[in-house]
């Protein structure tokens, strides 16, 4: 018979001994349970370790629901998020970075705005922030082609003012210059004979005593409304003729370099065209965009004096406020909403 020591005997009579043995043989009858657990853990620990951060975020959430633990939910609901957002920021990033870019094409930018700002709706990124970025980038963009462009033309410009008085022909012109710029040689010819139609008419007009001018006539020599309306004011037809003439002439020598005109309105041929809904196989329509891209494009040139970067400017504003009227309001006021509560789906 097995022999016992008078401790042992005696620790058995009491109570937490026996309540020890009780445990342990508890854990001992749960000991399967606990290694499945322990694996699980360890398994989900290096999913955590390995996985991608939005992996981590699911595991987390998985875990959360599993367990009833609310504050493991949200702790991988909130990584989840900032997750999103971090990489929306980053795909904003490189949109930018390719609108900024020269070579960019505007279709390529056109794209690029779009999927940037559904980027910034869709992940709660601040879209004004966005939309300030994507300006700049485009306005960047924009002026180095135009300065490219503004330097070439207004050069060729002056090549083709001395063609045409050599009594060279386009294609003389374009063997030196490039097929490409033969334009350049149309438009100033064009331009000139243009200067020289006016000046000819108002020296005809200026020998009569009565005012003869219609306003549509007066527009067609250049002039615009504020100077028309201050040739009418004048005492007297002579005094008004004569104020025509000088006003044709001086246009004449100021005129706006119009083959860069043409450029700026090519530039801006397709907005147009957007805006209004008009079909390129539409001959009137076209006409209509390419009439309405003019005027748009002469009052910027006029106004800033034809600074690339201020012409750039004016694109850029122009292209935003078509964005804003074609805004997705339900989109915007979602986003609006959770940036107001502080990144929280105010759904």
């Amino acid at each position: 018979m097995a022999r016992f020591g008078q401790s042992f005997l005696a620790s058995l009579t009491q109570p937490s001994y026996g309540q020890g043995l009780f445990e342990l043989g508890g854990a001992i009858g749960q000991a399967p349970a606990l290694a499945a657990e322990k694996k699980r853990r360890d398994a989900m620990m290096e999913e955590l370790m390995s996985g991608s951060p939005i992996q981590q975020a699911r595991v987390l959430q998985q875990e959360g629901a599993r367990t009833g633990n609310i504050e493991l939910a949200l702790k991988g609901s909130q990584l989840e998020r900032e997750t999103l957002q971090q990489g929306a920021a980053q795909g904003i990033e490189a949109l930018v970075t390719q609108i900024s870019n020269p070579e960019t094409t505007d279709e390529m930018v056109e794209q690029s705005r779009k999927t940037a700002l559904q980027l910034a709706r869709d992940n709660n990124v601040p879209e004004g922030r966005v939309r300030q970025a994507l300006d700049a980038a485009e306005k960047r963009r924009l002026t180095v082609n135009y300065e490219r462009e503004t330097a070439k033309i207004n050069s060729l410009t002056l090549e083709a003012n001395k063609s045409l008085s050599n009594g060279e022909t386009k294609e003389q012109f374009t063997e030196k210059h490039g097929e490409e710029y033969g334009y350049v040689y149309d438009t100033t010819k064009e331009q000139q004979e243009l200067n020289e139609a006016r000046v000819t008419t108002a020296k005809e007009n200026a020998k009569n005593a009565t005012f003869d001018y219609t306003d549509e006539e007066l527009t067609d020599l250049g002039l615009n409304e504020a100077m028309i309306a201050k040739i009418k004011n004048l005492p007297s037809g002579t005094a008004k003729n004569a104020a025509v003439l000088n006003a044709v002439t001086s246009l004449a020598k100021q005129q706006p370099n119009a083959a860069l005109l043409n450029f700026y309105v090519a530039a801006e041929l397709d907005a147009v065209m957007e805006e209004n809904n008009f079909d390129y196989d539409d001959e009137d329509e076209v006409k209509q965009a390419e009439a309405i891209a003019a005027k748009r494009v002469k009052d910027r040139f006029l106004s800033t004096g034809g600074d690339p970067a201020s012409m750039a400017d004016a694109a850029v504003k122009g292209k935003t406020k078509k964005e804003d009227e074609d805004i997705d309001m339900d989109a915007a006021i979602k986003a609006l909403t959770s940036e107001l509560l502080g990144g929280v789906d105010g759904s």
